[in-house]
This record gives C-alpha cells, structure tokens and sequence, in this order.
C-alpha cells in the first residue's frame, strides 16, 4: 500500500475536519476518534453507531436490564467499528460486488411483504422512521463483510460426520428433555371467600365427577381461571415449572388419573394427567443438523477472530481518542 498517498488523504482529511469546513460554509465542530487505513472514524460516525445500538438493544430489553446490557455491550463498540471498517476495506480490495444480492433481497422484501415498487418501500419506512437510503447502505456493508469471510475461508470450512457424532455422545446433557405432564385443570379461588363455601363447592365437583361427569364439561362449568374456555386445558409443562405442590400433586398420577384438590398460595386446583411423557435424550437424527450447525459456527468464529486479528497486524490503526464516551 502507498503510505504517501494514505498520508496525504489522512491530511487532507484532518484539515477539512478540524478547520470545520462544509459545502455550505457553515462551521462545525467534529473529531476523529479513529485511522484505520486510508479512512477514518469520526466522532459522529461513533454517536451514530451508539445510538443504533441502543437502539436495536430497546427492542429485546427494557428498564434495567436495558441499561445493563447497553453499558456492557457499549465498550467494545469502537472495537467492532474498526473491524469493520477494515472488512468493508478487504472487500473493496477483492473487488467484491452485491447488488445483485441487494437487489434479491429487495425483491424477495417485495414478494413477502406485498409491495409494488421500492417508492412502496421507501413509504413504508419512512412511516416507521427508517430512512430507506441508510437501511439499504447498512444491508450492503453487512453483506460485503459477510462476502469478505466467505471468500476468504468460510467456504472451505467442513464438517466431518465423525465430529457430529463424537459431539453427540459427549453432550448428552445438552439434548435432554424434561419430564413433561399434560393437564387439565378446575381452578377455584380462595380470594374473598369463607372456607366452608370453597368445600362444598369442591365436594359438589368431586360428587358429580364421581357420578360419571366428564372433567372438561366439568371444567367449564365451575373453573374461575382462564382455562375455562378450553375446558381446563393447561397444555404441556414440564417439571419443575409448576408450582411445588401442584407438582407433588401430579407426580404419581397414572394417565387419566384426577388428584385430590391441591391448595396453593391462591387458590385450589383438581388436576387430571391427559399424558406423561418421561425425561429421554433427543435422537441423533432429531438433533444432527442443529449439531452441524453449532460445529460450524463455532469454527467460523475462531477462524473469523484469527482472520480479524491477521487483518489488524498488517493494517495502519491509530486510536485517538480512547474513550470516546467521554466526549458525547
């Protein structure tokens, strides 16, 4: 690489930025956090990048957990900006094209979503506050970074049947499925009301179950819960996600079997087991793709880290200002 030539982009750059000169002779006032290479990150492009990450972290997160992921999450930001940087670089140096990736990915928005034309797009985002020109640059650099790791090893990574089945045997524990009961239920609270009621009223139910009544009709008649509807329908849970005493009450149930009325910190409960299915490993057939899978990413990843770090050693990066939270 010229380093003459980076060194004068890099001035020419500096004195732009630092004298705060735009287009429209307005002064600004911005810093360069970064050099990497010939290009630059600046102050701005690292606000940008924070607030997307908040951002994005606000749709899974919230309150507390929010703030603690973010603060976490954050202080590696300007670590994957450079690296990135250095791929959207690597894949310019490869000469690596995807429109016609981009544009697949547009047509297949079309095809799902239901637009007529990309205008149809660009309104739909706009309406969500997205503006279609930055959403469609992102998705070119996201898929230029993948190209970049694709054509520089990650077509050649395989995974051998052998590795797939050793996995298997020695992670047994990963492929166990608990103990699951499927039940119904009769739901009485206990909210309010003086005991001698809630007897009779559970003595009445057992008499006319005793008689012969079926548990669901019984369910919809007398359940106060939301499984009233559904005729007492509580689907499949599995142990030791129910409540301690509702699962002692079913644990030595025979399918079709009612227990005795089960007391809870709010309220009463007469269960009957539909089905019970016993803790077991997954097959190997059940789980060999979802093993191939982890096998895969998990070399991807130590290759890509080798690749970044390669990547790091041969390129120009100059950080210069540590922590750039501190100027926001």
């Amino acid at each position: 690489m010229d380093m003459n030539r980076i060194n004068k982009k890099i001035i020419i750059l500096v004195i732009l930025l630092i004298a705060g000169i735009q287009a429209n002779g307005e002064e600004v006032v911005e810093a360069i956090v970064a050099v990497v290479n010939g290009d630059i990150i600046t102050l701005s492009d690292f606000k940008q990048q924070d607030q997307a990450l908040y951002q994005s972290l606000s749709g899974e997160y919230q309150g507390e957990e929010l703030e603690a992921q973010y603060k976490k999450i954050r202080k590696g930001l300007l670590d994957r900006m450079i690296t990135d940087l250095l791929l959207i670089q690597e894949a310019e140096k490869q000469a690596i094209d995807v429109s016609g990736q981009l544009e697949n990915m547009i047509e297949n928005m079309k095809e799902q979503y239901g637009f007529s034309s990309i205008e149809e797009i660009k309104r739909a985002m706009s309406q969500q506050g997205i503006d279609y020109e930055s959403w469609l640059d992102i998705q070119e650099k996201q898929l230029l970074k993948e190209s970049v790791i694709f054509y520089s090893f990650g077509k050649d990574i395989a995974v051998d049947g052998t590795e797939v089945v050793n996995y298997y045997r020695q992670n047994q524990d990963e492929f166990m499925v608990p103990t699951t009961f499927e039940l119904k239920a009769i739901y009485l609270s206990d909210t309010g009301r003086i005991e001698e009621e809630l007897r009779g009223k559970r003595e009445e139910i057992l008499g006319k179950l005793e008689a012969g009544e079926g548990f669901e009709d019984l369910a919809k008649k007398y359940s106060e819960g939301p499984y009233r509807e559904t005729g007492g329908e509580l689907g499949s849970i599995e142990k030791g996600t129910l409540e301690k005493t509702l699962e002692e009450g079913v644990d030595n149930l025979e399918i079709g079997e009612v227990s005795p009325w089960v007391h809870t910190s709010n309220g009463w409960y007469l269960l009957k087991l539909i089905d019970k299915k016993e803790e077991h490993v997954k097959s190997f057939d059940e789980v060999r793709e979802e093993i191939e899978n982890k096998i895969f990413q998990k070399k991807r990843e130590e290759k890509t880290i080798k690749y970044i770090e390669e990547l790091k050693e041969k390129s120009y990066i100059e950080i210069k200002i540590q922590d750039p939270y501190t100027l926001l």
